[in-house]
Order: structure tokens, then sequence, then C-alpha cells
């Protein structure tokens, strides 16, 4: 798996690579991620497809009690 902010995404690693390798996404921030098959006989890597990210969304630290009152 190759994924990064360059339009030539580095490799994160190949065989399980975790659910989230990265981190958080940053917002408004353009990635870049393309596959390489590395099994038996298949070889040769992918188009490098990419996404953008929208803007952050505000939020505000909950306490426990914040949350407990949500739900009375």
């Amino acid at each position: 798996l190759f994924f990064g902010t360059s339009p030539d995404p580095p490799e994160l690693g190949y065989g399980t690579v975790s659910p989230s390798p990265i981190g958080p996404l940053q917002p408004e921030t353009t990635y870049y991620w393309r596959i390489l098959a590395r099994r038996f006989c298949l070889s040769g890597a992918s188009p490098v497809w990419s996404f953008t990210t929208g803007k952050g969304v505000a939020t505000k630290q909950s306490t426990w009690g914040g949350i407990k009152a949500l739900y009375r």
C-alpha cells in the first residue's frame, strides 16, 4: 500500500496493514494512494488515485456528565 500527500506516495507496507496506518487525516488536504501486487503470478502497480478531505469540524470536549445528560 502506498499512501501520502505526494502524487508519488510512499510505501506504507505490504501484507497486513493496520486499518489506520496513518492516523487522523488533515482537513482540506489531497491524499494519493495506490496498490502494488506482489503475490503469486500477480505483479504490477495500480494507477494512483486521490481524494481531498473537507473542512474540519469544530468539536467541543465532552465530560462524562455532559454525555450522560444527553440520555436523560
